[in-house]
């Protein structure tokens, strides 16, 4: 072993490796420790001491507070944005995500950590939990509930329009004020985002701020706790061991033998997926069954039955993605792709320790990362195409960092700078491997809390908590 750094530089590196890993989503609170491993060894070779590789078993299942319809993601993935301010940040869930978020990817994520999984990005619940508390403890209150209009939720180009004339490009706006919130998702048209808070005087519930109105005061949407489709069309109440979805519309209730586990919707709205496990059965002795129906309840039928595995979302409208292992005994998580109108399952990627899986939008690409791999080689974020017959997976060499989807094409990614004052955001084309800042930290510093960051739907604005007043910032991205 080479000389140990004097205590000061230790000092620095432990503040540092503190600050990395508290940066992690909240929702990933569990999957924290699993980047220790890998930011161990950076931060060893970056003060020239080869610390030994910390070994972690892995945790149970996340069991995320609010869920977005979980269809595989915002999550947005990845160790999180690094160099997040320690203190501060709500305890609770999701990545950066909330009941219906749709931040610009689709996370597939399962398996024995994380479970989480997200209509168009952002994680969104644990498919294995029955038991995932809503955020701050709050179950449906159908009682109490102001349903969503459905039709607010719709597009609004207008808003849109204002909100590009709010919003300077690459420039941080402020949205609320007094250190209110956390966690905050899209509205599924992006004019806004959603987030939970009881402000003094008022009630519990969802409430709004909007693009085009910064600072204006937010609007209560409904007292209902619950989690949304990715339309934010459909609620899904999850209560007593019991699932139930909503139909905005109408106010339809429609129950799903779920066993109060979340859903994840197809593409196109038409299906849904959800996974049951084996009840009382520890991680390596679980075996999880996938079903597949349609959200009013027709076609229910069963897909597969995966040891040590977990449902992770959907492909496309008629494709499901889904993570085991080969035996219970096995190191390695496999990802395979289920064709539900025929066709033999196909193998996708297999890695040890995989973590923080994310589909862009299509279900082209697939992006995760590993850490704490006994192998080195095998640490780091990996790139991987679902079609049939693509080549193997692929490192994305030289980089490490929080990652989210912009496009089919593009992620967007708050790099890991140990040193640095200010988080910035770049941009990352896989198909050309071109890179450009989306931000400068010269002129636009700002840090991210307990990586509580979102892109929105169109992937035209990033919203964020800030590290140093507690309040949601969004800004408008380069085209």
């Amino acid at each position: 072993m080479g000389a140990r750094p004097a205590h000061g530089q230790d000092a620095a590196l432990g503040r540092a490796l503190a600050s990395a890993l508290d940066a992690l989503p909240v929702r990933w609170r569990p999957a924290r420790l699993l980047a220790l491993p890998i930011l161990v060894a950076m931060m060893a070779a970056c003060a020239g001491d080869d610390l030994p590789r910390t070994e972690l078993a892995a945790q149970g299942p996340d069991a995320a507070a609010i869920v977005p319809d979980a269809q595989g993601d915002l999550e947005g993935g990845g160790p999180g944005a690094p160099g997040s301010d320690a203190g501060g940040g709500a305890a609770g869930d999701r990545d950066g995500g909330g009941p219906g978020g749709a931040p610009g990817g689709r996370t597939a994520d399962g398996g024995d950590v994380e479970g989480n999984l997200d209509g168009h990005g952002d994680l969104a619940g644990d498919l294995s939990d029955p038991d995932a508390a809503d955020s701050d403890g709050l179950g449906p209150d159908a009682a109490g509930s102001n349903a969503v209009d459905a039709d607010s939720v719709g597009p609004d180009a207008a808003g849109l329009n204002a909100a590009d004339a709010a919003l300077p490009v690459g420039r941080p706006v402020q949205l609320t004020d007094g250190g209110c919130c956390t966690q905050p998702f899209w509205r599924a048209d992006g004019a806004g985002l959603w987030f939970v808070d009881r402000p003094e005087g008022g009630e519990t519930g969802f409430w709004e701020v909007r693009l085009d109105a910064p600072g204006a005061p937010p609007a209560l949407v409904t007292t209902t706790i619950a989690s949304f489709s990715p339309d934010q069309r459909w609620r899904i109440d999850r209560a007593a061991g019991r699932t139930t979805l909503v139909r905005l519309a109408d106010g339809a209730a429609f129950d799903v033998p779920a066993g109060g586990r979340t859903v994840a919707f197809a593409p196109d709205g038409a299906r849904i997926a959800w996974q049951m496990d084996i009840s009382g059965a520890p991680p390596e002795r679980n075996v999880a069954t996938i079903y597949v129906g349609t959200p009013e309840g027709g076609g229910r039928r069963e897909v597969a039955r995966l040891t040590r595995g977990s449902l992770s979302g959907w492909l496309d409208d008629s494709t499901l993605l889904a993570r085991g292992r080969e035996a219970a005994q096995a190191e390695e998580d496999i990802l395979w792709a289920y064709p539900l109108d025929g066709g033999e399952r196909r193998e996708i990627a297999r890695a040890r320790r995989m973590r923080g899986q994310v589909l862009s939008p299509g279900g082209r690409w697939l992006i995760w990362y590993v850490a704490g791999d006994p192998e080195p080689s095998a640490n780091g974020l990996w790139l991987a195409e679902t079609r049939s017959g693509a080549p193997p997976p692929r490192r994305l060499e030289g980089r490490f960092g929080a990652y989210q989807w912009r496009d089919a094409t593009r992620l967007v990614m708050v790099p890991f700078d140990l040193d640095a004052p200010s988080h910035r955001l770049i941009e990352l084309d896989i198909a050309t491997g071109a890179e450009r800042p989306l931000t400068d930290p010269s002129t636009t510093a700002f840090r991210i809390a307990n990586g509580d960051w979102s892109l929105s739907p169109d992937g035209r604005h990033v919203a964020f908590v800030s590290a140093t007043d507690r309040n949601i910032w969004a800004l408008r991205l380069r085209d």
